[in-house]
């Protein structure tokens, strides 16, 4: 029987939220498929949503309903969740997908939501029902923001540089074109928005430039600008306990200043981390900010102690294809993921211990050769390259080298009871035999198509390749040498494309495969399949 005895949270991942509060109980982030929500006394993780089948674009908290929050999908779907039972209670669904989602700060029940072809949707739920704006076709919306005074008034900055200000009740749109010279002659798109929590009619706005500017929605124009911050400006943030100061980050540093609209320079700046950050939200207290950062990570930093008071794990923040058991030691275990990286776990403390970063796109598979004195591990990767890391102590996270054999993504890497040897699987619908150090293929073998997986075993005195294949066959391949090898027998026994192929350590001639057919199938090689 199996059984669940840790859990490692997944990271924060790129949407158009990043971490939130309700300000007093919680605090959430998600990861590309679930919600993770945690107390904001204890820091506990207290649920998971976990009912995503597709990507998770928004998340918002209900400030008339702590206990609720909005969620947007690519399954074209807006939500509004109960967290503590973790269920359902409203869903509106989209021809286009919804992208950005934001709960009305002075009237209850009602949500505004920005859809992929740039349409902006007006929720009741409370009313069952839904208005679609009419005066609003701009360029692509990065950023929306209720009115913290007015009721029916809403703020979308485009990544023209436009800023609109929509009034949902009369369904009139004021657009303040903030590219024209009188308006700043600001560039880069409108990255965020804030509304000035002491003023109806005050929103600051960030660009890509790097410019930070006040504006005023009634005169439509601009009242203030701020000096150029390099890297940009994605985060602003008001300081609810101190009136015209306000907080503001970027995704290319890891350090926060603080400005006051009096001044065109910051007062202060402090730094909470060594990556980009994608959010930064001022909890009730004014001295603790919950963080979100480009690399995944989300915290607590209390910025008059200039410390962490807490720290999630830093995980994956998209989807784990691959997972693998150091062979020297195995409390060591390799991940690989969609977000391009590989990490390295002592799932002994569940802590990432290295981050290595092939840079060649998505990671599909991992492999430690079968020395237990050699510490190399093999990565496959979507942009065709096999690439190469030391996991020794003293070199940890050092880039060996790489390979790049195959024409598009690699989805599976072995190695072979040699330590010279390794067997790759292509979407190119070949199997390539090299080494670490090859400059051409020794081999290839080639397939009616894409390949998914390879693994080798040692069976009565052969070395045996066993690859998976789209066309629902395994197939088994003896490898006395990389030019001398052959088929040895086809396995079919899947009903759709087989992913997986794994040796059993214990027993050499037992394979394992899985399929998209849902199944796992055991072969006995010795005895007959």
């Amino acid at each position: 029987v199996m059984r669940q005895c840790a859990l490692v949270p997944a990271g924060n991942h790129s949407n158009f939220s990043g971490a939130i509060t309700d300000g007093s109980t919680f605090f959430a982030y998600c990861s590309n498929l679930s919600i993770y929500v945690s107390s904001l006394e204890s820091y506990r993780l207290e649920r998971i949503i976990a009912s995503y089948e597709h990507t998770i674009t928004c998340i918002d908290w209900n400030p008339h309903a702590p206990w609720q929050l909005v969620c947007c999908s690519l399954d074209k779907t807006v939500s509004v969740w109960d967290v503590v039972s973790e269920t359902p209670l409203h869903t509106l669904n989209f021809e286009s997908t919804p992208v950005i989602a934001q709960f009305c700060k002075r009237e209850e029940g009602v949500v505004a939501v920005v859809s992929e072809d740039g349409m902006l949707r007006v929720w009741n739920f409370k009313k069952n029902s839904s208005q679609v704006a009419r005066d609003f076709t701009f360029a692509p919306v990065a950023v929306l923001r209720w009115s913290l005074k007015r009721t029916h008034t809403l703020a979308t900055g485009h990544e023209d540089n436009a800023i609109v200000f929509y009034n949902a009740d009369t369904q009139k749109a004021h657009k303040l074109k903030c590219a024209d010279q009188k308006h700043g002659s600001h560039s880069g798109g409108v990255l965020n928005l804030e509304w000035d929590p002491l003023s109806d009619t005050y929103c600051l706005a960030s660009f890509g430039s790097g410019v930070i500017a006040l504006f005023d929605c009634d005169k439509l124009c601009q009242i203030r600008q701020f000096e150029k911050q390099s890297g940009g400006v994605g985060c602003l943030e008001w300081l609810p306990n101190a009136p015209g100061s306000f907080l503001a980050a970027s995704g290319r540093h890891g350090s926060v200043r603080r400005w006051n609209v009096s001044q065109s320079a910051p007062e202060q700046s402090f730094k909470v981390g060594a990556t980009g950050l994608r959010s930064v939200r001022v909890l009730s207290d004014g001295e603790r900010v919950l963080v979100a950062a480009v690399d995944g990570s989300v915290g607590i930093f209390h910025m008059r102690k200039k410390q962490w008071v807490h720290e999630t794990v830093l995980s994956h923040c998209e989807t784990i294809f691959t997972c693998e058991f150091k062979k020297s030691d195995k409390n060591i275990l390799a991940t690989g993921s969609f977000d391009g990286t590989v990490k390295l776990w002592d799932v002994t403390r569940l802590t990432a211990i290295c981050t290595m970063n092939p840079g060649a796109g998505v990671v599909y598979s991992l492999a430690f050769p079968p020395s237990p004195d050699d510490h190399r591990l093999a990565c496959s990767t979507s942009q065709g390259q096999v690439v190469f890391f030391n996991t020794a102590a003293e070199k940890l996270g050092v880039k060996l080298g790489s390979v790049h054999f195959h024409k598009g993504l690699v989805y599976g890497v072995a190695w072979s009871a040699r330590s010279d040897l390794l067997a790759s699987a292509g979407a190119d619908a070949e199997a390539i035999l090299f080494s670490p150090e090859s400059k051409a293929p020794l081999a290839k073998i080639p397939h009616p198509a894409a390949i998914f997986s390879v693994d080798f075993s040692t069976v009565d005195g052969s070395e045996v390749l066993a690859t998976t294949c789209e066309d629902w066959t395994v197939r088994l391949w003896t490898v006395d040498s990389p030019a001398n090898f052959k088929k040895l027998t086809e396995l079919r026994g899947h009903s759709a494309k087989v992913f997986g192929v794994k040796f059993s350590p214990i027993v050499p001639s037992l394979l394992a495969t899985s399929s998209d057919d849902r199944m796992v199938c055991v072969w006995d090689l010795k005895g007959g399949g």
